[in-house]
């Protein structure tokens, strides 16, 4: 995604300014000033990077690139109006200038900025912790949390029930929490009570996913199963496991059958050993 700026001043003007929005980190863009020259001649144009010369190019007569050094940015010269950035790191990011000039016949100077984001993006999916129970019954309030990995910026998280969007009323998004090497962590919480129209085909499904723009997007899903033949045993069996633990690929969705949801209320467990005892 470029910024595109369109400025005419006398004839002489940079009619392009290509540069970026986001760039992940470790890659290599190219930046682009086109000068429309009018009746004018292009004398030189300057490159700065947060007001900080790092080339210039005069053109001309003159014709040659001088490179400054008074930034940390790699980069190299692929023409004078054109410049590659190398293996770009945060401290890539910022506001890039460039300016344009003609000394003949007129004095004319034209210059146009745009911003540009060096993204660090999570190396994990993101995480799903909690309350988590065995046996959920009707009525039952289920409070889980989502966390990115760290990145910069943040990751957006969107919690999901059985494929809906969550309301607003049923997530909290926490501040961000700045770790390691200054990379931001996201925290969103989601608390609702269990209701019989959550429970969908004998399941209940939850989903968190974290995005950052259009360069990133990983999801975690896990799925409750309902299984009213064996409630007392999957209760037994997943009492000593209260934590969701992460899927196997954080590029895809993963389901885990680990725990039961009971849709008949707090008394399904009753019911169930009442019809089990007279199958007997």
């Amino acid at each position: 995604m470029f910024l595109v700026a369109v400025i005419r001043t006398h004839g002489f003007c940079i009619t392009n300014l290509e540069v970026p929005k986001h760039a992940e980190r470790h890659s290599n863009q190219i930046l682009n000033c086109t000068v429309e020259e009018g009746e004018n001649e292009l004398d030189y144009i300057k490159w700065f990077h947060n007001d900080v010369e790092f080339m210039r190019s005069y053109f001309g007569n003159h014709n040659k690139i001088i490179f400054k050094g008074n930034s940390d940015i790699k980069f190299n010269a692929i023409s004078g109006q054109s410049v590659t950035l190398y293996d770009v790191d945060r401290s890539a990011s910022g506001e890039y200038r460039c300016m344009a000039a003609s000394t003949f016949p007129d004095i004319i100077e034209d210059s146009k900025t745009s911003d540009l984001t060096v993204v660090v993006l999570p190396d994990e999916q993101p995480k799903i912790e909690g309350d988590i129970k065995g046996l959920y019954a009707v009525g039952d309030t289920v409070n889980l949390n989502c966390t990115s990995a760290p990145s910069v910026p943040a990751a957006h998280l969107v919690w999901f029930v059985n494929d809906e969007q969550a309301p607003d009323e049923h997530t909290h998004t926490y501040p961000e929490e700045e770790g390691a090497k200054g990379l931001l962590v996201s925290h969103k919480s989601l608390t609702f009570h269990l209701s019989e129209h959550h429970c969908i085909d004998g399941e209940l499904k939850w989903k968190c996913t974290a995005s950052i723009e259009t360069m990133y997007l990983s999801s975690i899903e896990r799925t409750q199963q309902i299984n009213n033949n064996n409630i007392n045993n999957n209760y037994i069996n997943n009492n000593n496991n209260n934590k969701v633990q992460q899927g196997k690929s954080w590029t895809t969705s993963t389901a885990n059958p680990a725990s039961s949801v009971s849709c008949f209320g707090k008394g399904g467990t009753i019911l169930s050993l009442i019809l089990l005892l007279l199958h007997r």
